[in-house]
């Protein structure tokens, strides 16, 4: 008896299963437009990808300019083994599994190869000192003209991380790190100033997001977003969200959602507007001057008026076996950029 209800619950799970294929959850848009996309080849592929840029099958890189907010043109390809890590400064940071930490300046073209022996997954340089963050979750502040470490902090081993992870940022006279625990660690250049823990409950704690915009230090991790006042009164906002990719506008920051939402969100985290699009699995999110585009899994893009009034949905083929980012206001999918509107 035992074993006939046991099979007929196993059948049971089986039918259900079966009957919730992925074609029934998958986003089934009403209607596709009229595809008038300009698309133009860039004759390779993303291999690594970080939210300052993105490393090519062809050692060449991607780069945004974070004190102009704008894509650099940068004539040189690193090393075999090397990966673009930021740009600061006029100076490229890359780094290799072996532990090494390569400089390149783009105005004396003159290149520097330091041996941390350490694998770096994130570092911003400022004045000739480099704040790394660890694959082990330590951080570090490093002098390159002396070739030492100022400062060395260790901080609980991490099995998960996301491969969105952020960069340390230079702020006044102290160092802002995000660690791979999702903390909020504040430096001097030789002390640790204060510990702030953001992600608690996650499997998955690293943040993801760590900018600095219109006096505001905006972090996120892959299930919340915080908004810090950088002025005397240090407000604190926080909103839950499952982020899948967040960008950053002039007066508002946008999010693309686990469950299928493309948010407005005003800097102290107020909602102003907010369209669903029912199981879509969103890869990457970008700007463009007049839309918001996101990007999903079923060889779409939605384009969506940057007032929310109004959305259209295009086909855009891609292959989900290679990585695929909005950078600024240009999509890589494959080996091809799209310009956003």
């Amino acid at each position: 008896m035992k074993k006939a209800i046991y099979y007929f619950f196993l059948v049971f799970i089986i039918v259900v299963l079966a009957s919730c294929s992925p074609s029934r959850f998958s986003y089934e848009p009403k209607d596709i437009s009229d595809n008038d996309l300009k698309i133009i080849s860039n004759n390779a592929y993303i291999t690594n990808l970080n939210p300052n840029g993105a490393t090519l099958d062809n050692n060449e890189f991607i780069a945004i300019d974070d004190s102009n907010n704008k894509l650099v043109e940068i004539s040189y390809k690193l090393p075999n083994g090397f990966y673009f890590l930021n740009y600061n400064q006029h100076i490229v940071l890359a780094t290799n599994k072996k532990g090494e930490l390569l400089l390149y300046n783009t105005k004396t073209k003159a290149k520097h190869l330091f041996n941390i022996k350490f694998t770096i997954v994130s570092c911003s340089f400022k004045d000739g000192i480099v704040a790394m963050v660890m694959s082990d979750n330590s951080i570090a502040i490093y002098d390159t003209n002396k070739r030492e470490f100022l400062l060395k902090e260790y901080f609980s081993k991490v099995k998960l991380v996301s491969i969105k992870i952020a960069s340390p940022i230079f702020y006044k006279n102290a160092i802002f790190f995000p660690t791979l625990d999702g903390k909020i660690v504040v430096t001097s250049y030789n002390n640790v100033l204060e510990k702030i823990n953001i992600a608690q409950s996650s499997l998955v704690k690293n943040i993801i997001f760590f900018k600095i915009k219109n006096q505001y230090l905006v972090v996120a991790t892959r299930h919340k977003l915080l908004s810090i006042k950088l002025d005397k009164s240090n407000q604190v906002k926080e909103l839950d969200i499952d982020i899948k990719d967040i960008k950053l506008g002039n007066n508002f920051i946008y999010t693309a959602s686990l469950q299928g939402d493309v948010s407005k969100i005003d800097y102290s985290l107020n909602i102003i507007k907010k369209q669903n699009f029912k199981f879509a699995n969103f890869y990457t999110l970008g700007i463009g001057k007049q839309y918001i585009w996101v990007v999903e899994k079923n060889d779409l893009i939605i384009k969506i008026n940057k007032n929310f009034s109004s959305y259209k949905v295009l086909e855009l083929s891609f292959d989900s076996n290679y990585k695929t980012m909005a950078i600024l206001d240009r999509l890589y999918f494959d080996d091809n950029i799209l310009e956003l509107k």
